[in-house]
C-alpha cells in the first residue's frame, strides 16, 4: 500500500509517497481503505520533528482520512462509521439532513473563534446553494 512518508524529517523535511506493508489492526483499531485524506498541522509538525507520535502508534502521516472500513480489531463494533451508525447514507440521513448536519457543524465550530477573522465561505455557500434545490 502507499502511504505518506517523511524523508529528511527536521525543519528541511520533505514528503514522499513510500510503498509499506499493509497493517493489520489491533485491539479497538480499524484499517481504513483510504479515498481521500488530507495532512494537517500535527502532521506538518510531526514532519518537522516538533511532535512526535506517541509509542506504539503508526508512523504514516495523515490524521484526517475518509473512505472504507476493511478490517476490525478485536472489541470493535462494525458501523461502517456513518454518521448515524448506519450501513449507508440513504438509509437513516439522506443528503439534504446531512448537509443541514454540516452547516450547523461548521457554525457551532467557528462560533468560538473571532468574528473579525477569516472563515470558511466558499464551500458552506455551495453548500448552501445545492441545499435549496434539494427535496
Amino acid at each position: 500500500m502507499q502511504a505518506i512518508g517523511i524523508e529528511n524529517p527536521g525543519s528541511h523535511y520533505r514528503l514522499v509517497m513510500r510503498d509499506i506493508p499493509r497493517p493489520e489492526p489491533g485491539a479497538g483499531e480499524i484499517l481504513i481503505k483510504v479515498a481521500g485524506a488530507g495532512l494537517n498541522n500535527a502532521d506538518l509538525a510531526q514532519a518537522r520533528g516538533f511532535y512526535p507520535p506517541p509509542p506504539g502508534v503508526s508512523q504514516t502521516l495523515g490524521m484526517e482520512v475518509s473512505g472504507v472500513v476493511t478490517a476490525l480489531g478485536s472489541g470493535v463494533q462494525d458501523n461502517n462509521f456513518t454518521v448515524t451508525g448506519a450501513k449507508q447514507l440513504g438509509e437513516d440521513i439522506n443528503l439534504k439532513q446531512l448537509i443541514d448536519l454540516c452547516l450547523a457543524e461548521n457554525s457551532r465550530r467557528m462560533s468560538r473563534y473571532d468574528r473579525r477573522l477569516l472563515r470558511p465561505f466558499a464551500v458552506p455557500a455551495l453548500a448552501g446553494l445545492i441545499r435549496r434545490f434539494l427535496r
